[in-house]
């Protein structure tokens, strides 16, 4: 349990108490009761669900993400002292190394300007602590719901053991649920969920009048659907069993519930017998109940003595409907939803110690140069092509970058996974992190990598890849010291762009691996690869950058894997001709063909069927392909070229 959700959901509460006192005697019982609704959802909603100015979270102190310990307890913040140019060369404190398991070879890489800034010692015993409240927290609502489990369960098994149906030919008023008269009733009441029923007193049914008044108010109950409000109670007190604000909330909605039905019901009945309905809840309300009632998912007549003042006073008096009030009500529920179901904003204010004082013009080119580099290693690497008229998103090349000013790189490390996390921040804004382990080989292995974009029209708003460094002639991916690290993010990117503009799937998440070859493989897990379940390979040829082995007979290709052929495959081809039915195999395939990214949009000038499922196309420029087809699907699955004359196999 996040102690926002707890802050915002009180403080919800407490707005709700503030309107509820002072317009007391101008709103209906009806919109009262109203109010409690943005309250349930908010106790019941763990999570924000936007970030705005106005949120009430925005008042809590912020701490710094540099400064932030996080769920793991211990966090070390490294910077490069090269990109920043004003830091100091540091070695890694012997605390620091020994918690993080560094070796002596580890260590010497201190020497290349990492300034480390090690958090308190007492991280590790808040994080306990915090494991510990939250194991309170647990057993708490465990406890709680069983309580209520118990008492309902044996207050409905008592229920059907003494309970006797009363036929609606007896009945003064007619009603939509079943009515029973039980001898353990002491006020009448709606109970059960699914197969709710109105249970009343013995000897109710001599007085004709006072009956009509309880079935009326019972079935007024039920309309409301005021025993699922009763479980939404029971809900948010497990949740927030600690909180009293809670308790105090689900009380209060409770008599407003009350408040409400008895407003409804004298309505329904007529004003004439405002004096009657009131001697009959005296009398109810004389009776004794059951202590542990405001623990069952039922409603009940019966109340305490304040509860059954404040209900008689609005009887005597009920406000008068007046739209103008509802309309404020209104306002005033959706402005309270902006401002506790919103979280805070990423933004802080600069402070002074934020500003370096003196900068020399030789740091201050090395800083450019840097963030220069930073703009370079996120921006996402396209190849030449055409983007499909049914996709929304401009081609790639026409996309407006993102730029990175004043960006901060950070190096931390993650005691619990034993894994450096190189940030990119912009700000507070996070815009992409690396994460790394040493490897046998005494170097940064790339594990996963996370961008966000923010620039207008992004073809990815976040990347999520996981790298996976098993498999045959797979490379480890080491740190940007050797670039290889950036080129094997870079080859991974444009494969995933060049996917999204020939099928129109967006594959955001991710597992990959790179081989010494220059092929990227795709699968949604590191299992998948790991078992060759394998939605998606690209292959870069000698004629590309990644060229990673020289190898001079390597030839690109695209190999796509549809998720209407195999399970584990999330793409789907959402770009296709309007008609396939009425077309032929080969005008499927060179529609398909003209529209790849390896075909530079050429047009085919003939093709022929090789082997199988494969397909030999010679395009208007000279070159050769390789396409396979799926006849049954009626997809292109892979494509191999260019060739500079026709393949032979």
């Amino acid at each position: 349990m996040s102690i926002e959700w707890i802050l915002s959901s009180a403080g919800l509460i407490l707005m709700i108490l503030l309107i509820r006192f002072f317009l007391r005697k101008k709103i209906t019982p009806c919109l009262r009761y109203g109010l409690w609704l943005a309250a349930a959802l908010r106790l019941l909603l763990p999570v924000s669900v936007l970030e705005t100015d106005i949120s009430i979270l925005n008042l809590l102190p912020r701490q710094e993400a540099k400064g932030e310990a996080g769920g793991d307890g211990w966090a070390v913040s490294v910077m490069d002292s090269h990109e920043q140019g004003i830091l100091p060369q540091t070695e890694l404190p012997q605390s620091v190394q020994q918690r993080s398991g560094l070796s002596q070879s580890d260590r010497s890489r201190s020497d290349r300007g990492w300034a480390v800034r090690s958090q308190s010692d007492q991280f590790p015993e808040q994080r306990s602590a915090g494991r510990v409240l939250r194991l309170i927290w647990l057993l708490g609502a465990v406890g709680l719901g069983s309580v209520f489990l118990a008492v309902n369960l044996n207050y409905a098994r008592r229920l059907r053991r003494c309970r006797k149906r009363i036929p609606g030919t007896e009945l003064p008023i007619a009603v939509q649920v079943p009515v029973y008269e039980a001898q353990m009733v002491q006020a009448p009441c709606l109970s059960g969920l699914f197969a709710p029923a109105v249970y009343i007193m013995e000897g109710a049914l001599e007085e004709d009048k006072t009956l009509r008044f309880i079935l009326c108010h019972e079935h007024t109950h039920y309309r409301q659907g005021d025993h699922w409000w009763a479980l939404v109670r029971i809900l948010c007190l497990c949740l927030h069993w600690f909180n009293p604000l809670v308790w105090l909330a689900a009380r209060l909605s409770r008599l407003d519930g009350e408040l409400s039905c008895d407003e409804k019901t004298l309505r329904r009945l007529g004003e004439q017998v405002r004096v009657a309905y009131g001697k009959t809840l005296l009398e109810i309300g004389i009776r004794k109940s059951s202590g542990i009632s405001a623990l069952r998912i039922s409603t009940s007549m019966s109340g305490s003595g304040s509860a059954l003042q404040e209900r008689l006073r609005m009887i005597v008096n009920t406000p008068k409907r007046n739209p103008g009030m509802r309309i404020l009500v209104i306002v005033l529920t959706m402005l309270l939803s902006i401002v506790t179901f919103t979280g805070r904003t990423g933004a802080r204010e600069k402070t002074d110690a934020d500003v370096p004082t003196e900068i020399s013009k030789e740091e201050t080119a090395a800083h450019r140069e840097t963030q220069t580099a930073q703009v370079e290693l996120h921006e996402l690497d396209t190849a030449d092509g055409m983007a499909d008229e049914s996709v929304s998103e401009p081609p790639i090349e026409q996309q407006e970058k993102s730029v990175v000013s004043n960006a901060e790189a950070e190096l931390e490390f993650d005691e619990e996974s034993q894994l450096f996390f190189r940030r990119i921040r912009e700000g507070d804004e996070l815009y992409s992190t690396t994460y790394y382990r040493y490897g046998e080989d005494d170097q940064f292995h790339m594990v996963r990598y996370v961008e966000e974009n923010f620039s207008k029209g992004a073809v990815f708003a976040k990347l999520d890849l996981t790298y996976v460094e098993d498999g045959f002639y797979t490379l480890a991916a080491v740190a940007d010291e050797t670039e290889l690290c950036r080129t094997l993010i870079s080859m991974a990117k444009q494969s995933l762009a060049e996917l999204y503009r020939w099928t129109g799937e967006k594959v955001e998440t991710a597992s990959f691996q790179v081989t010494d070859m220059g092929s990227v493989y795709f699968g949604m897990t590191p299992e998948d690869i790991r078992r060759s379940r394998i939605f998606y390979s690209r292959s870069f040829g000698t004629d590309t950058a990644y060229n990673l082995s020289n190898y001079d007979k390597s030839i690109s290709s695209m190999y796509v894997t549809s998720g209407r052929s195999v399970w584990y495959s999330p793409v789907l081809w959402r770009v296709f001709p309007e008609n396939p039915e009425e077309m032929t195999q080969e005008e499927i395939i060179a529609w398909y063909l003209e529209r790849a990214p390896l075909a530079q949009e050429s047009k085919v000038k003939r093709m022929e069927k090789s082997f199988g499922d494969t397909w030999t196309v010679q395009t208007q420029n000279g070159l050769w392909f390789e396409v396979g087809y799926d006849a049954g699907l009626k997809e292109v699955t892979d494509l191999t070229g260019p060739y500079p004359e026709i393949p032979v196999h």
